[in-house]
């Protein structure tokens, strides 16, 4: 069984019946952004014909619809990265709480130094309050 219904609509003055499965306020919408945007192409240029303000009409929801849609995929592109890095970020914080961090050489060699200048601060501040004593 199909939810499909006839809607009414006045688009410049001529009726137009749909039939669709589309809530009554979406169409609502939608006429009366279609009459705004036929108003204003007229207005821009009263000597084109209907058909010709029809075509220039649908031309522009068309565009307008691909540049949305364009901007849709880039924007799930974007989640997707988004996502892929989220995932790292998670995969390192479990391996660095699981104890399973694999630091560059490079990183461990500076960590060595910096425990070894530590310990050496450690002994020098010892030592000068054993010579205060």
């Amino acid at each position: 069984m199909s939810n499909k219904k006839r809607f009414k609509s006045l688009v410049d003055g001529k009726p137009y019946v749909l039939i669709t499965t589309a809530n009554d306020q979406l169409l609502r919408t939608a006429t009366d952004i279609v009459n705004e945007k036929f108003q204003q192409i007229k207005a821009h240029a009263p000597q084109t014909s209907r058909e010709d303000v029809a075509v220039l009409l649908s031309l522009q929801v068309i565009a307008e619809q691909v540049l949305r849609e364009n901007e849709l995929e880039k924007t799930k592109q974007e989640v997707n990265q988004l996502k892929e890095e989220l995932e790292q970020v998670r995969a390192e914080l479990e391996n660095t709480q699981n104890g399973l961090t694999h630091l560059p050489e490079k990183s461990l060699n500076v960590l060595k130094e910096q425990k070894a200048s530590n310990a050496r601060a450690k002994q020098q501040i010892l030592a000068s309050k054993e010579e205060g004593k």
